[in-house]
């Protein structure tokens, strides 16, 4: 399927669609109209297949150094049977324009070797980060929902 970023306008194609535009990163990608799809169909016929990969600008971009921290979720706590601990990671940002933590909740089982990006929720500031995210994470039925997902998917794929 073609997409594009609402944003910067970016089309590309993937098989499921992202939430988040693999150039700038903003959560604006929605399926492409037809116009758009015969614009990048065109663009990729005259593009030899190393022209196809398109590669950020990282001359311009803006260094982010987020916060981060983790915390372990053992499978049990979903009424789940098993011994299979899951990692829970954040990355964070205190907003410059509002008393807000910017987050990004990941989860895995631990010591695996890759993530699955959950959500990124705006979060109301408080002096302590890690203390105030994990209260946040606690009371989110979101954070829940996609917790207990990902802990049947996990499950289903051990058994």
């Amino acid at each position: 399927m073609v997409l594009v970023c609402d944003h910067c306008h970016f089309l590309f194609s993937s098989a499921a669609q992202p939430e988040q535009c693999p150039d700038c990163g903003k959560m604006a990608v929605r399926a492409a109209t037809e116009e758009e799809v015969r614009e990048f169909e065109q663009n990729n016929q005259e593009r030899s297949p190393w022209e196809i990969v398109h590669v950020p600008d990282f001359g311009q971009a803006v260094m982010n150094r987020p916060d981060y921290f983790t915390f372990d979720l053992p499978i049990s706590a979903f009424d789940l049977p098993d011994d299979i601990v899951m990692e829970v990671s954040v990355d964070y940002t205190r907003s410059e324009e509002q008393p807000i933590y910017l987050a990004n909740v990941w989860a895995r089982v631990k010591d695996s070797d890759s993530k699955h990006f959950l959500f990124s929720p705006a979060i109301p500031a408080d002096e302590d980060a890690a203390r105030c995210i994990v209260e946040y994470l606690n009371e989110d039925d979101k954070f829940k929902r996609l917790m207990e997902c990902f802990a049947l998917d996990v499950a289903r794929s051990f058994e």
